[in-house]
C-alpha cells in the first residue's frame, strides 16, 4: 500500500514538473513572437479600432475606454520590452566577441622572450 501511494506520488511531482515545464516552452514560444512586425501588426489594430470608435453620445470616450485603451497598450510594452532584453543580449555577445579578438591580438603582437 505504501509503494502505490509513494509511486502516486511521484507520478504526482512528475506531472507537476511535466506542466511546469509546458508552461516554461509556452512563454518561450511567445516571447520569440514578440517582433517590430508584431508590435506594427497591434498598433495598427488599436489605430483602427480607435478610429471607428464612437460612443452612444458621440462625446469624449469615458473612463471604461481610457482602461481598455491601457489594456491595449500593455502587450506593446511587454513587446518593446523583450525586444530590447535580446537586443541587449546581443549587444553583450558581441562585446564580448570583440573584447576576446582585442585580447588575442594583444597577445599576438609581443614578444614573448623568457631569457
Amino acid at each position: 500500500m505504501t509503494s502505490l501511494t509513494e509511486q502516486m506520488g511521484q507520478l504526482k511531482k512528475q506531472q507537476y514538473a511535466l506542466a511546469e515545464k509546458i508552461k516554461e516552452e509556452e512563454e518561450r514560444k511567445l516571447k520569440e513572437s514578440y517582433t517590430i512586425e508584431r508590435l506594427e501588426q497591434l498598433n495598427n489594430n488599436q489605430s483602427e479600432s480607435i478610429k471607428k470608435y464612437r460612443s452612444k453620445d458621440s462625446n469624449y470616450r469615458g473612463k471604461f475606454e481610457l482602461q481598455q485603451t491601457n489594456l491595449m497598450t500593455n502587450p506593446r510594452f511587454q513587446i518593446i520590452l523583450e525586444i530590447l532584453k535580446r537586443q541587449n543580449a546581443r549587444i553583450v555577445e558581441l562585446e564580448a566577441m570583440i573584447q576576446s579578438k582585442n585580447n588575442e591580438d594583444k597577445y599576438d603582437g609581443e614578444s614573448w622572450n623568457y631569457a
